[in-house]
């Protein structure tokens, strides 16, 4: 029985942490032109976002930083039949990113080479990486 036990244990600690490899939280994915194209607008994300607590971005639409009208792009009529979803990649670019407002500062202190496809960005910028 403490042998069952013991085996579960070390089962279950091994799948705990391949997801949390799998899934990295601490950072966003993003396309590598798209993160460009965000730090070469970043004076309009912190002037759209400068009343916010957090500011909303979504790459894709990136120089555009209303938040209203990138909602609007992704709003479906619920007359129209639904599009099929596509499965959850960990490695697929996130559609929104969100950083505090204070923190859209360091992003141009990262230092992040956008030569790769993607680039993973600290959701906390202003932080010491661990």
């Amino acid at each position: 029985m403490k042998k069952k036990a013991a085996l579960l244990l070390v089962l279950m600690s091994t799948s705990v942490s391949w997801k949390v490899q799998a899934a990295d939280e601490r950072y966003w994915i993003v396309r590598s032109d798209k993160f460009a194209c965000i730090l070469q607008n970043l004076e309009t994300y912190r002037s759209a976002n400068k009343s916010k607590a957090r500011a909303v971005i979504f790459p894709e639409d990136c120089p555009d930083a209303d938040l209203v009208t990138s909602l609007m792009r992704r709003s479906r009529n619920s007359v129209l039949p639904s599009v099929e979803k596509k499965a959850q990649d960990d490695n697929k670019p996130a559609e929104v990113v969100s950083f505090r407002t204070s923190d859209l500062a360091c992003l141009p202190k990262l230092n992040i080479q956008t030569k790769g496809e993607f680039v993973r960005i600290p959701r906390n910028p202003c932080e010491e990486p661990e």
